[in-house]
C-alpha cells in the first residue's frame, strides 16, 4: 500500500555524495514505520525502514517501541486507520473513553449501595427476602424495555446524539437513586430499586441503539462489525483500569457518606460533560429532520448550504429542545407517511368526484410519492417502494411547496429562492404541483449544493410514518 502523502514516483536524493533513488513506499497504516525501496549509485536494491520522512532509520530501541506501538493499534483500532474511519473518529472515542471510566467509578459505588439495601451486612435480612427483591427489580428492567423499544425504538435512529446524552443522563439519574436507596425501609426499598432497573433498562436500549446508529457514521469501509469490536475492546480497557481503581478506593469511601457523595459529584459531572462532548464533536453526514430544516432553511435565505461540520455544531443535542421547526422554514406543518383518507379530507368542497380529479393529477405527476396541501399542513403520501432519496425530495418539495403558499405574505423580504417559489402560485393552493418544473429545479439545485458540502443522500433518517400506498403507474 503506498503511504498517504507519499509519491508513487521515484525520488532522486543524495545521501553521503551517493545518489540514492526511491522507487517505491508504504506502510501499514497510522503509527507504523514507512518502508522504503531504493537504489543507490551502484544500482544495489535495498529496504530501509524510517520513523518519518527525515530519513531517521530505526535504532534497536525505537523499532522496539514502534512494536509496541503497532501492536497496540491493531488490538484497539479498526483495520486501516485512519482511512476506514470518520474524520471525528478519535475525538469522539476520547470524550467516550472518559465517560466510561466515569460511569464504572459511580457504578461500583451504587453497587455497594444497592448490596446494603437488599440486606448484606444486616443480621435480620433473609437470602429469600434478597433474592426476591432482586428479581422484582430484575423483572421490572426486563419490562421497561420492553416498553421503552416499542415507544421510541424508530426515533433513536433519527436523533441518536439526543437520545445518547439522554442514555447517559438517565444513567446518573440511575445511579443516584441506587446510592439513595439505603436510606429507606425495607418495605419500600423494593419499589425504589425497581424504578432504578427500570432507568437502566431504558439507558440499555437507548445506549445500544444509539451507539449502533454512530457505528454506522464512523465506519467508512463496510467495517461496521470491526469498529464495533474495537470500540468494544476499547470500553473493556477502560472498564479494567476503572475497576482497579475502584478496588483501591471502595475500601477507603466505605461507611463515608461525605466522601462517596463527593465521589459521585465529581464523576457524575465529569461523566456528563465529556458526553456532552462526545455527542457535538459527531459530524454526521446524513440529514434527519433538524440537519434537513436548517440546510433547507439556508437554502431558501441565501442559496447555499453550510458544511457538515458547521450544521452539525448548530444541531441542539438535548432532548425536548424545541429547535427549528418546519413552520419557521416554510409557514406550515409537514406530516409524511399519512393515510391519503385524511391528506384528501377537507381538500376541496365540490364532493367526490373532485377529489378524484385532484387525486388522479397528483399521482399522474407524480413519482413515489404525494405531496398534499391542507389548511395549516402538508400531507405526504409515502408510496411502498420509495427509497431513501426519494423520501428526502419529498420533504424537500413539501417544504418548497410551503414557501410557494406563504411567500406573499411578505413580499417586501423575499429571498430570490422565494421569489422564484412564490411565482407559482395561480390562484388558490389546489393549482399548485408539487412536481413543478420551479420545484423541480429548486430541488435539484439545493442536492447539488448540498452534496458538495459533504452531505449523502442515500439514507433518510426521518421519522416517516407507518403508512404505505400503491397506485397504478407505479
Amino acid at each position: 500500500m503506498i503511504s498517504k502523502g507519499e509519491s508513487s514516483v521515484p525520488t532522486t536524493e543524495k545521501k553521503h555524495g551517493t545518489k540514492i533513488t526511491t522507487i517505491f513506499s508504504e506502510n501499514r497504516g497510522a503509527f507504523a514505520s514507512t518502508r522504503k525501496y531504493i537504489l543507490d549509485g551502484a544500482g544495489d536494491f535495498k529496504v530501509v525502514e524510517e520513523l518519518d520522512e527525515k530519513n531517521n532509520s530505526l535504532s534497536p530501541s525505537s523499532s522496539w517501541v514502534q512494536s509496541i506501538r503497532v501492536a497496540l493499534r491493531q488490538v484497539f483500532l479498526p483495520f486501516g486507520y485512519p482511512n476506514s474511519v470518520s474524520a471525528d473518529y478519535v475525538t469522539y472515542q476520547i470524550w467516550d473513553t472518559l465517560q466510561a471510566f466515569s460511569s464504572s467509578i459511580t457504578g461500583a459505588l451504587a453497587t455497594e449501595a444497592v448490596l446494603k439495601s437488599v440486606g448484606v451486612g444486616n443480621a435480620t435480612a433473609t437470602s429469600l427476602g434478597a433474592a426476591l427483591t432482586w428479581l422484582l427489580k430484575s423483572g421490572s428492567g426486563h419490562i421497561g424495555q420492553i416498553v421503552f423499544a416499542w415507544a421510541k425504538g424508530t426515533s433513536l435512529d433519527h436523533d441518536c446524539k439526543k437520545w445518547r446524552l439522554f442514555a447517559d443522563g438517565l444513567n446518573d439519574i440511575a445511579t443516584f437513586i441506587d446510592l439513595i436507596a439505603p436510606l429507606f425501609p425495607t418495605s419500600v426499598v423494593v419499589f425504589v430499586l425497581c424504578s432504578s432497573s427500570v432507568a437502566r433498562a431504558l439507558v440499555g436500549v437507548a445506549g445500544s441503539a444509539t451507539r449502533a446508529a454512530v457505528t454506522q457514521h464512523q465506519a467508512r469501509f463496510n467495517n461496521m462489525g470491526d469498529v464495533s469490536a474495537k470500540d468494544g475492546s476499547q470500553e473493556t480497557l477502560v472498564n479494567l483500569v476503572a475497576l482497579i481503581t475502584s478496588l483501591i478506593l471502595l475500601p477507603i469511601v466505605s461507611g463515608k457518606i461525605m466522601a462517596v457523595w463527593l465521589l459521585y459529584i465529581i464523576f457524575t459531572c465529569i461523566h456528563l460533560y465529556a458526553n456532552y462532548r462526545a455527542v457535538t464533536c459527531l459530524e454526521i453526514e446524513t440529514l434527519n429532520r433538524p440537519r434537513l430544516l436548517m440546510c433547507v432553511q439556508e437554502y431558501i435565505n441565501s442559496g447555499n448550504v453550510s458544511s457538515v461540520k458547521v450544521i452539525n455544531q448548530r444541531e441542539s443535542v438535548i432532548l425536548g429542545s424545541r429547535g427549528l421547526l418546519d413552520s419557521d422554514v416554510c409557514g406550515l406543518q409537514i406530516k409524511m407517511g399519512v393515510p391519503l383518507d385524511i391528506a384528501l379530507s377537507g381538500a376541496n368542497e365540490n364532493g367526490d368526484r373532485k377529489r378524484g380529479v385532484v387525486l388522479e393529477r397528483l399521482i399522474s405527476t407524480s413519482k413515489s410519492f404525494l405531496v398534499i396541501p391542507k389548511g395549516s399542513e402538508i400531507n405526504i403520501v409515502l408510496h411502498e417502494n420509495i427509497q431513501p432519496r426519494d423520501i428526502l425530495e419529498a420533504f424537500c418539495r413539501a417544504i418548497f411547496l410551503g414557501v410557494a403558499i406563504t411567500a406573499k405574505s411578505n413580499p417586501q423580504k423575499l429571498s430570490t429562492v422565494q421569489k422564484s417559489l412564490s411565482s407559482i402560485l395561480k390562484s388558490d393552493v389546489f393549482s399548485l404541483n408539487p412536481m413543478d418544473d420551479t420545484i423541480s429545479k429548486e430541488w435539484e439545485n439545493f442536492e447539488r449544493i448540498a452534496k458538495n458540502q459533504g452531505f449523502i443522500f442515500s439514507q433518510a433518517p426521518l421519522d416517516t410514518g407507518e403508512w404505505r400506498a400503491k397506485w397504478i403507474n407505479q
